[in-house]
């Protein structure tokens, strides 16, 4: 999900995670109604439509991750993908467990435990480890990003700074930097345990701590902070980056145009084309969350309308990756296809095996491996 501010009604009461409790429309201070279909949309798209997202970024990104990896010609670019793949699957569990899981039981009343107790006590934990995700997985996205700049603008340089070991101690501090800025986001929450006396019923409830409402606090690091080192910052830098490597890499295949390709000239243009779609759909799903949180913080009501569309998006951006390598990526087509028909091979080698048809015809094995290392060819 969008790991935004959450909405607290006050300094006391339970911690409202879902903006409005899906039961009934919510009317904001200014009179604006949520319209009564406005639960079951809302339930839609964070259970069902979500769930779906989910369950396909987590088979997505780890395709991407094993034929990345598989890629003979490893470099820089397939450790970073690599990278922003692990970032983009724990996102996608934290997306499980804080938006998901918790929507089901205020439109259902099902899942009550999860909602009522589990969820409550691990919030604590849940929601500093899920912004700490998000740092990293945006400025991963950036080291993407400047990697690939500098290898297309100075490519005479770029074989001494972007190295694989350079990017292993960038992507060391960016993750530090993760971790040690979303530190003090353990100690706004904390989760109390309550008895009703009627019912003789434990609820947990969550709370804010005296470090979240500081108006200090809350403005320069829960606002100003937050701003620039998770949201509008790394936004920015994308769009600026974008823009000026759309420009070196339309000017490059023009002049390749005129020319003969070569095969590595022809692979870089793919690399190219995938890096700029990711970045692409990163601003298009990123940009909406960053307006949500700026109304949230506004208190303006139409928050809690376009919430669930923001979470969507967000989701989606960390789900659709592996499409994009394939769309444009025809080398990472090549190797997935490898893979999977290898797969297949070595399935009906253990059928033949068990029922004993390579030993009654050896040229079986012979027309497989001489299959494999046709294919292998093609590939490589």
């Amino acid at each position: 999900m969008a790991y935004s501010n959450y909405d607290y009604s006050n300094s006391t009461v339970e911690l409202n995670v879902n903006v409005s409790n899906h039961t009934e429309a919510s009317v904001g201070d200014a009179g604006f109604h949520l319209p009564k279909w406005f639960p079951l949309c809302s339930f839609l798209i964070d259970v069902v439509i979500v769930g779906v997202l989910i369950l396909i970024g987590f088979i997505g990104n780890t395709l991407s991750f094993i034929v990345l990896h598989k890629d003979k010609n490893w470099s820089t670019t397939h450790f970073l993908l690599q990278c922003l793949s692990i970032a983009d699957t724990l996102f996608l569990v934290g997306c499980l467990l804080l938006q998901t899981f918790h929507s089901i039981y205020p439109y259902t009343k099902t899942f009550e435990i999860y909602n009522n107790n589990i969820f409550p006590r691990m919030f604590k934990y849940l929601w500093p480890c899920g912004l700490t995700v998000q740092t990293a997985r945006n400025w991963i996205t950036v080291t993407v990003t400047v990697d690939r700049y500098i290898a297309v603008r100075f490519p005479l340089r770029a074989n001494r700074v972007c190295t694989v070991k350079n990017m292993r101690i960038v992507i060391f501090f960016v993750l530090c930097f993760a971790i040690l800025f979303n530190v003090p986001r353990y100690f706004e929450t904390t989760s109390v345990e309550f008895l009703d006396a009627e019912t003789n019923i434990t609820t947990v409830q969550i709370r804010q701590t005296s470090l979240h409402v500081n108006d200090v606090y809350s403005t320069v690091y829960g606002i100003v902070l937050y701003f620039i080192f998770i949201a509008i910052g790394p936004l920015l830098m994308l769009s600026v980056l974008n823009i000026n490597l759309m420009i070196i890499v339309r000017k490059s295949n023009l002049e390749r145009a005129r020319m003969a390709q070569c095969r590595n000239q022809q692979q870089k243009t793919d690399v190219n084309r995938m890096l700029l779609s990711v970045i692409s759909v990163f601003i298009i799903c990123e940009t909406p969350a960053v307006v949500y949180q700026i109304l949230l913080m506004s208190k303006e009501p139409i928050a809690s309308a376009i919430m669930p569309f923001t979470n969507m998006l967000v989701t989606l951006n960390s789900s659709v990756n592996f499409f994009i390598y394939c769309l444009a990526g025809q080398k990472f087509r090549k190797i997935l296809r490898n893979i999977c028909c290898g797969h297949r091979r070595r399935r009906r080698w253990e059928k033949l095996s068990r029922n004993g048809e390579l030993e009654k015809n050896p040229s079986t094995t012979i027309s497989l491996m001489s299959t494999t290392r046709s294919h292998s060819a093609k590939v490589w």
